[in-house]
């Protein structure tokens, strides 16, 4: 079995402000070696269950947050931004996947440090069917008949894949009291039911995903019409609303290579023009 362990950091324990995500701050410096306890905790449990090899994706900003030399030394681990699966970048060399830290989508409510991809993008939709980034990363996992087998983050996050992932086993590690305030569970106690969650998840995946209907008509809501004038220069992609663009990808692996570009793009325009 091999496993692909996605992390993120909005949905770690003792997250819940975006400067314990931000790069220089002195909570960012914190939290990255509590994400990485936690990616640690999820190798050890898969390792447990047998897995034969264990890829670490670091998925959060720039995707150079995880501490390598605090890492298993079992596990392989990818790191930097320059990916054509993005967050899941080693889901079409794996069997299954595990998706550490994420968070619950923009407009969610009662949900820590909810967005989706980006500051820049109110929804986001795939095949008609609005998602966040759980979900976006879980059809790119489909396209290659990689089944998600666990989803860690609060209980905003939780409360929506319920219905959206619900192949998927979920672990609450903080209950959201507010966008930026949560309870987080006891730190020992969070690591210990990660392992164990992520050893019943590698034993038993669930069964592998058909990959999402193609081709793939996606639309993205930006939250501002400034964010979509050099977006909408992408080739494929059409302004169909001021703050709104649509574009059609013939497979959704493909889809989120363009997504990524339009959130970079998109976060370009928000800097070029002031309004951050």
């Amino acid at each position: 079995m091999r496993v692909l362990i996605a992390v993120d950091m909005e949905g770690i324990a003792g997250v819940v402000d975006a400067t314990d995500v931000m790069p220089g701050t002195e909570a960012y410096g914190r939290l990255r070696r509590r994400m990485t306890a936690e990616a640690n905790a999820a190798v050890a449990g898969a390792f447990d269950a047998g897995a034969a090899q264990v890829t670490v994706a670091d998925s959060h900003d720039r995707m150079r947050n995880l501490l390598y030399e605090e890492l298993d030394e079992r596990a392989h681990l990818i790191s930097g931004p320059v990916r054509p699966l993005d967050m899941v970048q080693g889901a079409a060399d794996s069997d299954c996947a595990i998706f550490l830290g994420f968070h619950a989508p923009a407009g969610t409510p009662r949900s820590v440090l909810a967005h989706t991809l980006s500051v820049t993008i109110r929804r986001l939709s795939l095949g008609g069917v609005e998602m966040g980034e759980s979900e976006l990363a879980a059809a790119v996992c489909a396209h290659f008949g990689v089944p998600v087998a666990l989803v860690t983050g609060d209980d905003g996050l939780a409360r929506r894949l319920a219905g959206s992932l619900p192949t998927a086993r979920t672990l609450v590690v903080k209950e959201s009291l507010a966008y930026a305030t949560a309870r987080a569970r006891p730190r020992a106690a969070v690591l210990a039911e990660i392992r164990a969650a992520a050893r019943e998840a590698v034993a038993e995946p669930p069964p592998r995903p058909a990959p999402p209907p193609a081709p793939v008509p996606v639309e993205i809501e930006f939250l501002h019409p400034a964010f979509v004038e050099m977006v909408a220069c992408i080739p494929t992609v059409t302004l169909t609303e001021p703050a709104t663009v649509a574009f059609t990808s013939p497979d959704a692996a493909q889809a989120a290579r363009v997504i990524g570009l339009c959130t970079l793009v998109a976060e370009e325009s928000m800097h070029s023009a002031h309004l951050w």
